[in-house]
């Protein structure tokens, strides 16, 4: 005697184990904050970016209205110049730059201090500190840049 038994078909199973997207979901997680941490190290080193783009401008900027003022009053005086966030210094309407935060009004951003530092070396050499500080609304850590330049005399 023969039985005949229906023939069952195999059912394959479709789709992922719980262990499957258990690990997959670890996966992206680790990689997704991966990712996110990239980009706080990535926007930190534009704005130090920008600032140094800024600074590069500012101090054309000085250096050449310290060029313009008669030779004397560089080793003498003590100046403020405000500049906004592109790196603008800010006038005053009558073309002069502005002298007090007050004047500078809520653009200024960035400030720099010049002041002579004696040089000793020759007195038609005049050695100038430039400290540039940033944010003027003190939002955050007030930021420092130091520089130096140096300004001669014409011998004529």
């Amino acid at each position: 005697m023969q039985y005949c038994f229906p023939q069952t078909k195999r059912i394959t199973p479709f789709g992922f184990s719980l262990v499957e997207v258990a690990i997959a979901i670890g996966l992206i997680s680790f990689s997704l904050i991966a990712i996110i941490g990239l980009f706080s190290i990535g926007l930190n080193n534009s704005r130090e970016s920008a600032d140094d783009t800024n600074l590069a401008l500012m101090i054309r900027q000085a250096n050449a209205w310290n060029r313009a003022k008669s030779f004397a009053s560089l080793s003498t005086t003590t100046n403020v110049l405000f500049y906004d966030a592109m790196g603008g210094l800010i006038r005053n309407p009558d073309g002069t730059p502005a002298s007090t935060v007050a004047i500078a009004g809520a653009n200024a951003i960035y400030s720099c201090t010049i002041r002579p530092v004696a040089s000793g070396v020759s007195s038609n050499l005049v050695y100038l500190q430039l400290l540039f500080e940033w944010p003027l609304p003190a939002q955050s850590p007030l930021r420092q840049q130091r520089v130096v330049i140096t300004s001669r005399a014409n011998e004529d």
